[in-house]
């Protein structure tokens, strides 16, 4: 798993190789305006290349009811047009999805085992741990980042102990893939050194 490292840094799309499939990530600003944020665009832009995964946004984490229940319609949707494919939400935070007890509530209100899970452990910190427990069923890539003091870091001299996140994620039998999130500069640097990381711990 953690020697399948994918360190992607370019700011508009991302696909990475598994054995039986691809997946691919549409950043918002790579898409007109009128059309960002939209999982219909993105869905029509990986059908033809042959995706098997997608990421998917939400609102905010004080939304309304209806809000809830819209972003739970529009995911259901995107879940039934092809149930083989997997719709990904991230954790973040101002989002649906900044809580456990929100992500958990949009797994539940959409009802589709093909909406998984794209864990940043940052959004939880200091209880990533307890959010890992909690979301690792519904797991199928991280987002790994890490910070120091509020300034981003490696990630093994950040304030989270990816050692131990990654441990318990392999405890789980956790068969995604660990994408490495940068802010900093040298990004093709720091790949290097994320991945020299990140394969000692395989």
């Amino acid at each position: 798993m953690l020697g399948r490292l994918a360190a992607s840094m370019t700011p508009t799309m991302t696909w990475r190789r598994r054995p039986t499939a691809w997946s691919i990530r549409v950043e918002s600003s790579a898409l007109p305006t009128p059309r960002r944020r939209c999982g219909w665009t993105s869905y029509g832009v990986m059908c033809p290349i042959g995706c098997r995964g997608a990421m998917a946004g939400g609102g905010s984490a004080d939304a309304a009811a209806e809000q809830w229940e819209r972003t739970a319609t529009s995911l259901r949707r995107l879940c039934d047009a092809d149930p083989g494919l997997l719709w990904c939400m991230e954790t973040h935070s101002r989002n649906l999805t900044d809580t456990v007890t929100g992500t958990l509530r949009l797994i539940e209100l959409v009802g589709r085992p093909n909406l998984k899970v794209i864990f940043q452990p940052s959004t939880f910190h200091p209880d990533e741990l307890v959010a890992l427990e909690a979301l690792a069923p519904h797991t199928v890539h991280v987002h790994a980042t890490n910070s120091r003091d509020g300034k981003a870091s490696t990630l093994s001299e950040g304030d989270m102990d990816y050692r131990i996140i990654l441990g318990r994620l392999r405890e789980r039998s956790f068969d995604g893939f660990v994408s490495v999130e940068w802010f900093g500069e040298d990004p093709a640097g720091a790949a290097r050194r994320e991945a020299k990381f990140l394969r000692s711990l395989a």
